[in-house]
């Protein structure tokens, strides 16, 4: 199942950093979506990783070793697809 994970930059920038080059987790960072959300209240940078649900496991899993801020942003996009986390 794809799953899409709506992250802010600086939980993604930290994701990028603890995840080795060449994994499949690494890769789906590499193919992230930036953007900015000028016109909401509150605006920020976010950017959004397109990957399988086996893929979003492993990005769980490093997350909690190195970013557990971004944790229950991963958990929410498992919960929006159906699945437990």
């Amino acid at each position: 199942m794809i799953l899409r994970i709506f992250i802010d930059e600086g939980n993604f920038e930290s994701l990028m950093k603890s995840i080795p080059p060449g994994s499949d987790c690494h890769a789906a960072l590499e193919e992230a979506v930036h953007f900015t959300n000028v016109g909401a209240a509150r605006a920020g940078s976010k950017a959004v990783i397109t990957c399988n649900d086996v893929t979003a496991r492993d990005l769980l899993s490093h997350a909690r070793g190195s970013c557990p801020t971004a944790v229950s942003t991963i958990g929410e996009a498992f919960r929006a697809a159906g699945l437990t986390p």
